[in-house]
């Protein structure tokens, strides 16, 4: 049991990379445009949903990796707007 508490605090403690992510779905052209502190954990819940083929999710990319950086939400936030900001994915459009 002190073995799991020692693996769990030391992933607590791990720096995960972090950003901003587009998803955009092929069928419609609609975008959706997010932040996420974990961009790995990110990745790997589109990467299921595209496997179980439980939504139109057909691409992703990373818009901007800030795994560079150690100031967190902030940082995410502002980087964010300014995506949403330039790609205006709001009506029809995106799903923002």
């Amino acid at each position: 049991m002190a073995l799991e508490k020692k693996f769990a605090t030391a992933y607590k403690q791990t720096f995960r990379p972090m950003g901003v992510y587009q998803i955009g779905n092929v069928k419609n052209g609609k975008i959706f445009v997010d932040g996420s502190m974990d961009l790995d954990g990110s990745i790997n819940r589109l990467d299921f949903l595209k496997q179980t083929n439980m939504n139109a999710i057909t691409e992703y990319k990373i818009l901007t990796d800030l795994s560079g950086l150690k100031t967190y939400r902030e940082e995410v936030n502002a980087l964010l707007g300014l995506w949403n900001k330039k790609l205006q994915p709001y009506g029809d459009k995106g799903y923002n």
